[in-house]
């Protein structure tokens, strides 16, 4: 369960192929007022391509999307910014500020204003720190993910919302291609936040016959690997989305945890490259050992030749 030094925070030097790419996600949730996000910058250099979206879960029950895109003109693999989105970087794994300005697709305008200060380290994967260590298929050939406290505004049609919350980052870099459901077929990828001192990122992955489980759990300043990832799920009316969940996270040194989760809203996230899959993220509250918290579950499900998803079970 390696901690990734700060220049995996910068941007990395691509191999040549035309699927490679640079991409940073975000999330929170403002417990205070009910307003959630999930945001996403990705470079794809050798295309060229850059693309990049917020999607905010309102209190009223909206959900907004803003998204920009362009094919020229690249930023910097290291500084993930449009000119209606950007992210940027104050102190390599320590400090990151988000903002967005400009009308949502559906005509809204908006502004947001966010600081994200990490609480713990970033843990990841890198294929050049060792041989088999890149991640699965076309998911890439490294990733870190990294627990958080956001704060900030956010101005919704000139109404004004503060955010106070924890959240996660990651960051992926490698080729990221779809394989049109040969290889990849689902994953479920988690990000739980409980208070300052304990967070989970685990991830489930299904290629091919094989499935692939890892994840770490950090508990007052300590971290431990989780080796298996049992996901037991139910879901809404439309068959896709995914409504309630149960996470039993068994670690290295064999003690399970145990992790209920009820979805308070979901929304379709786009990524190039993933053309064949519909990825649902859904906001959750999750309880724990008497502790209440909340995060991400996401879920991938592979297309049909009709489009449809396939539901594989967990």
């Amino acid at each position: 369960m390696p901690i990734l030094d700060a220049h995996h925070d910068l941007g990395h030097a691509d191999n040549g192929d035309p699927a490679w790419s640079e991409s940073y996600y975000f999330n929170g949730y403002s417990p205070g007022n009910g307003l959630g996000f999930f945001a996403r910058i990705a470079m794809r250099p050798n295309e060229p391509f850059v693309d990049g979206f917020i999607t905010l879960w309102l209190p009223d029950g909206r959900t907004l999307r803003l998204t920009e895109a362009r094919a020229s003109a690249l930023p910097d693999a290291g500084t993930p910014a449009l000119s209606r989105l950007a992210a940027t970087r104050v102190t390599a794994m320590r400090c990151w500020r988000l903002s967005a300005s400009g009308r949502s697709d559906c005509g809204v305008p908006l502004e947001l204003a966010l600081a994200f200060n990490a609480l713990t380290p970033a843990i990841g994967v890198d294929a050049g720190m060792k041989p088999g260590a890149a991640i699965t298929g076309a998911l890439g050939s490294g990733h870190f993910e990294q627990a958080g406290h956001w704060q900030g505004q956010c101005v919704v049609d000139g109404q004004r919302f503060s955010v106070e919350g924890r959240g996660n980052r990651d960051k992926s870099w490698g080729p990221r291609r779809s394989d049109h459901g040969a290889g990849l077929h689902y994953w479920r990828w988690f990000s739980l936040n409980f208070g300052d001192a304990l967070h989970l990122g685990g991830i489930r992955v299904g290629a091919g016959e094989t499935t692939t489980q890892r994840g770490w759990l950090y508990r007052a300043g300590d971290f431990i690997s989780l080796r298996e990832l049992i996901v037991q799920t139910a879901y809404a009316s439309d068959g896709l989305a995914q409504s309630r969940v149960v996470l039993l996270a068994r670690d290295k040194q064999g003690e399970q945890h145990r992790f209920e989760g009820e979805v308070l809203r979901t929304a379709r996230l786009y990524a190039r490259g993933h053309e064949h899959l519909a990825i649902m993220e859904g906001l959750t509250r999750w309880r724990h050992a008497g502790l209440e918290g909340y995060g991400i579950c996401e879920y991938a499900h592979r297309l049909d030749a009709a489009g449809q998803a396939v539901i594989t079970p967990d």
